[in-house]
């Protein structure tokens, strides 16, 4: 399951082949269920067909649904929109626009993407530290690849114009959290300051013992009121947030 879980179009085999994706679809269900009609494990097949093999689970279950067994569907959209988009792409800004993580350095990280396999790093040898910088990701095989290792001069350029254009993107996404961060600064403090103002006019008002100004513009209040109590029940919870339908927008994305 470990191999079929990691076989791609863009994978070679150990002899060089790139197979199709509806030949390695085809292939995995059937050494599974050879296996499972082998050893009689008829609701084993029964399983891996319907959670496995007819469907793509391997980040999603795995990481994110792993306290749930048989979820909701709302539950599964619910998680990949607020989970699972947000993380991949924080995870690709980091990698290749921000560069705040360095890329594997080892292929074994198809089937195991916390270690590094000792058997290739002996069969590359001694490398100085400036190498981890060097390397650089590809779409396509081979995925790995170092600048020195370019021996074609049209690929060299094609990797350098790659390489500009992240770092415009890099750019371009910096430059858009900063007007959004600022933006977001502006709108805080335009709305400290209303509410300072506000809490002035009350306190002035309730000095002045002016009730029927306040019973006046009470309903006012009421929006407030709500989004307080629902933070505050919110911050109390005992469970984790299921799906769209336990959040309001006072707390959708509220930390």
């Amino acid at each position: 399951m470990n191999k079929h879980l990691h076989q791609h179009p863009l994978i070679p085999t150990n002899d060089g082949q790139f197979l199709s994706s509806s030949f390695i679809w085809t292939n995995a269900v059937q050494e599974i269920y050879n296996f499972c009609q082998q050893y009689s494990l008829l609701w084993l097949w029964v399983y891996l067909w319907n959670e496995w093999y007819k469907a793509y689970w391997k980040v999603l279950k795995r990481d994110f649904l792993y306290k749930f067994f048989r979820p909701r569907l709302d539950l599964v959209v619910f998680i990949i929109m607020e989970k699972v988009i947000s993380h991949q792409k924080r995870k690709f800004e980091q990698v290749f626009l921000v560069k705040q993580k360095k890329a594997d350095c080892c292929s074994f990280f198809f089937t195991n993407c916390f270690f590094i396999c000792k058997h290739l790093v002996q069969q590359k040898g001694i490398v100085d530290v400036p190498f981890f910088d060097q390397i650089h990701r590809c779409y396509e095989y081979p995925f790995l690849n170092t600048l020195f290792q370019i021996n074609n001069s049209n690929q060299f350029l094609q990797i350098t114009s790659n390489i500009e254009t992240i770092e415009n993107e890099k750019l371009k996404v910096i430059e858009k959290e900063n007007l959004e961060n600022e933006e977001c600064e502006e709108l805080y403090n335009h709305l400290i300051d209303t509410m300072e103002k506000s809490l002035e006019i009350l306190k002035d008002q309730q000095s002045k013992k002016n009730f029927k100004w306040i019973k006046g513009v009470e309903k006012n209040f009421i929006p407030i009121q709500k989004m307080l109590l629902e933070i505050t029940l919110y911050k109390r919870r005992r469970v984790m947030p299921r799906t769209f339908k336990d959040h309001s927008c006072n707390t959708m994305f509220f930390n």
